[in-house]
């Protein structure tokens, strides 16, 4: 595409958008939303981040693939001024062409100078789709836009706006996020949000006081799921169901393990890691114990569990 940079972009826009179905989002009640996964703005954010950010010297265009699980744009040149795939999302700003940069912002061709990742981030997640990813060399920078989305993930956005107000872009980041994985901790969180471990275990924990999100365990190992009924609804009921059995298979590895280092435990310790009440550590108890893996001591506080002896 040679000709005008307005006709084409305008153009590029149109193909890119029409390679994504409108697709018809139904939520309970009256509305019914139209949902493009790759919208205008996302379209548009992605090409002029290509252009506005490539090396001019290299003597190579800006490319704009489709695939049937997304769309990729690359431009030649790789990042600058410490940017990378891991910290493009709250990086400040940092132009190779800077009064290009600001020739599209004076044609209002884009809001605010520095904005164009996030719009991406946000357009997608709000689209249903997940974020976008980059990948970047010294050659050429690509970013990715998938086209796959959920439509359940969009009817739960706009029910929840409408009841309690905005969503930011961490938590659409974090629930997408829980959405496909089941679980998060807070380091897979600070790599997701782009933010130092303090901050994303900060951001959990504001989240599930907003009934966001519920938390096991305690402390640095604390892992954070979906409310069972957002669950259900985002997930499924299978998928739901099966995260638990998984969960508590976990907790009896981790104690037969801690059991080959300490030689005992407590009902209290294991419920200090796990998250789980007294009930559901002693029921873990009886099942090792009637599989004869542990034995039971004592009665009582003084109760404890060790290893069973090698028979």
């Amino acid at each position: 595409m040679r000709g005008a940079f307005l006709e084409e972009l305008s153009r590029l826009e149109d193909f890119l958008i029409s390679v994504t179905a409108i697709r018809t989002v139904q939520p309970p009640g009256l509305a019914q939303l139209e949902i493009r996964t790759i919208t205008s703005e996302v379209a548009r954010e992605a090409i002029l981040n290509a252009v506005a950010h490539r090396d001019y010297f290299i003597r190579q265009g800006v490319v704009v693939a489709v695939h049937r699980s997304g769309v990729e744009v690359t431009n030649p040149g790789g990042f600058i001024g410490g940017v990378t795939p891991d910290n493009v999302l709250h990086h400040r700003a940092v132009h190779r062409n800077e009064l290009l940069a600001r020739a599209f912002q004076n044609l209002r061709l884009v809001d605010r100078v520095g904005m164009g990742v996030n719009r991406m981030y946000e357009g997608l997640l709000r689209s249903g789709a997940r974020p976008p990813s980059f990948e970047a060399d010294q050659g050429s920078v690509s970013v990715r836009l998938p086209t796959d989305a959920s439509d359940d993930f969009v009817a739960w956005i706009y029910e929840h706006e409408r009841r309690n107000g905005p969503l930011s872009l961490n938590d659409l980041v974090v629930l997408r996020r829980v959405t496909d994985a089941g679980t998060l901790d807070r380091w897979t969180a600070a790599h997701q949000l782009q933010l130092d471990e303090h901050s994303a275990a900060d951001h959990l924990a504001e989240m599930r006081s907003r009934g966001l999100l519920v938390a096991r365990g305690r402390g640095r190992g604390t892992s954070y799921v979906l409310p069972r009924p957002l669950s259900e609804r985002l997930r499924g009921r299978a998928a739901t169901d099966a995260d638990r059995p998984l969960e508590m298979e976990g907790v009896r590895l981790k104690v037969l393990e801690l059991l080959r280092e300490r030689e005992h435990l407590t009902n209290a310790e294991i419920r200090d890691f796990s998250g789980y009440s007294r009930a559901q550590v002693l029921a873990i108890e009886k099942d090792l114990e009637r599989q004869g893996l542990i034995e039971i001591k004592g009665r009582g506080r003084g109760a404890h569990i060790v290893l069973a002896p090698p028979e």
